[in-house]
């Protein structure tokens, strides 16, 4: 079993720590109390919070502001090397809730980008939440259009848009959707 590692967060004056496991702490600190005098806080493990798009994040504070930060991130500054400066944090399994570094890689956004699609990871055909069609439809939408149908008379039948059915057939959408034996 893999032992739990700690590093300082950077930017934050030694008062956070993150972990190889992608947990994040804050640590024992002597503070002002509202008496004036100085009181040891014992650090904790901090909370995390669902952000943007599924993501982890942390409030972290210094000089009395918070700022919200990506757990992914704060590991792969501590604990992956980025020796070519790539800006973005992949999840290697796809799962944004595995913040452990052994499943972080920097990558580029074209990187980011082509493992979404190569691991169907993206909100795209049906998965996207205002589809009305789905994988199957597109299907016999390709093969109506091959035997002869008109656009709109298809549109009709799914109450769709013609224009989306003209879309789906010059593969500006849904074009990872390939039918055999059409010329599409």
């Amino acid at each position: 079993m893999q032992e739990e590692i700690w590093a300082v967060v950077d930017c934050y004056n030694e008062r956070y720590q993150v972990s190889n496991f992608g947990r994040v702490r804050s640590r024992d600190m002597l503070i002002n109390n509202r008496y004036g005098t100085l009181t040891k806080k014992k650090g904790r493990v901090l909370k995390d919070a669902f952000c943007g798009s599924g993501y982890r994040c942390v409030s972290l504070s210094i000089d009395g502001k918070s700022h919200n930060n990506y757990v992914h991130r704060l590991v792969a500054q501590a604990f992956i090397e980025n020796p070519k400066d790539k800006p973005e944090v992949n999840h290697i399994d796809g799962n944004k809730e595995n913040n452990h570094a052994s499943n972080l890689e920097w990558v580029t956004h074209k990187e980011n980008f082509f493992h979404a699609i190569k691991n169907d990871l993206t909100n795209k055909g049906s998965r996207n939440g205002r589809s009305k069609l789905t994988k199957e439809d597109v299907l016999e939408i390709k093969k109506r259009y091959q035997k002869g149908e008109t656009q709109r008379s298809i549109s009709k039948d799914y109450s769709v848009h013609f224009g989306t059915i003209s879309d789906i057939l010059k593969g500006k959408s849904w074009s990872w959707v390939l039918c055999k034996g059409t010329k599409f």
